[in-house]
């Protein structure tokens, strides 16, 4: 007996009502203003980094305004010589530090920004150590201030030390740290260091 198969033509898809156009037509609506809600949402949030990026860098660079500036290890130095790394340490204050990895007499780290003429307060704050040296603040790669020895004979961290410093001129300048020296019983030239500040006091 012959199999006969039944060819079927495939069905054509309904023809959507009237109701279901409205539905994507509302669909599509409600797509293009959630897309215009998200690009504002994008546009607002790159406006505020931008926003908080200059923020920053006013408390950085323009400190003449705010007669305030704090350098931590993470900023990107105008210049130095011998090599310096950010480390992290839980031991330390922010749980990290920048040292010195060249452990060379005369090796400095600096920072570029603008200070408006006069006194100020430095706060050191730093890590002591057996092979630590003697460290002097640099303003304009020139030694200011008392010398910071950095030598003792068991790892002391948090150490900090504040001094008095004049700026000659208001202008552009760079602030930095510079290894001049060792104590006598210190076995290398390290300077490990957290934060640098500076507020204006007259």
């Amino acid at each position: 007996m012959t199999d006969y198969k039944v060819k079927r033509t495939p069905l054509l898809p309904p023809i959507p009502r009237e109701e279901e156009f409205e539905k994507f037509d509302r669909l599509q609506q409600w797509r293009r203003g959630h897309l215009s809600v998200m690009e504002q949402l994008h546009r607002d949030i790159y406006d505020d980094v931008q926003s908080l990026a200059n923020s920053v860098a006013n408390i950085i660079t323009k400190n003449d305004v705010m007669g305030y500036v704090s350098i931590f290890p993470w900023f990107s130095p105008a210049a130095n010589v011998g090599a310096w790394s950010a480390i992290g340490d839980a031991n330390q204050y922010l749980g990290t530090y920048c040292r010195n990895t060249s452990s060379n007499n005369f090796d400095l780290i600096e920072f570029s920004m603008s200070l408006k003429e006069g006194t100020y307060q430095v706060d050191f704050h730093g890590i002591k150590g057996a092979n630590s040296g003697i460290v002097y603040v640099i303003l304009s790669q020139i030694p200011v201030g008392n010398a910071i020895d950095l030598y003792a004979a068991a790892t002391t961290y948090n150490f900090s030390v504040n001094m008095s410093v004049t700026v000659p001129a208001s202008g552009n300048t760079t602030v930095g740290l510079k290894v001049q020296g060792k104590n006598a019983s210190s076995n290398d030239y390290i300077c490990a260091w957290t934060n640098l500040t500076l507020r204006k006091t007259a």
